[in-house]
């Protein structure tokens, strides 16, 4: 399964996933322990938006997670759950495709 690692956070700030936080929340952001990626934009100081996106074989988002809350992520389980559902929906799919053909061909032999 592919997973995107964002080095410099181009593609996070390209959808929008990442903000430059303003320099007055700078030292509080690091009192409270919070460390800014490393990129090489120099006087950036970046905070990602988590974001967890699940995309079918076709390329359908199925499965779209985002919080503003730079601390929370989408819970591992939650996306096991969801990677079997997909599943089985691929799998339903390619069974009423294959249906679908058989009834085809019955139909003009019948015909």
């Amino acid at each position: 399964m592919p997973e995107l690692i964002d080095m410099d956070m181009k593609v996070a700030r390209a959808f929008g996933l990442a903000f430059d936080l303003p320099a007055e929340l700078r030292t509080r952001y690091l009192a409270l322990g919070y460390t800014p990626p490393r990129t090489q934009i120099a006087g950036s100081f970046l905070v990602p938006i988590p974001a967890t996106y699940l995309i079918d074989q076709d390329g359908l988002v199925v499965l779209a997670y985002v919080s503003v809350d730079y601390r929370t992520r989408f819970d591992s389980e939650s996306l096991i759950t969801a990677l079997q559902a997909l599943t089985v929906r691929r799998k339903t799919g390619e069974r009423a495709a294959r249906q679908l053909v058989m009834g085809r061909r019955r139909t003009r032999h019948a015909v």
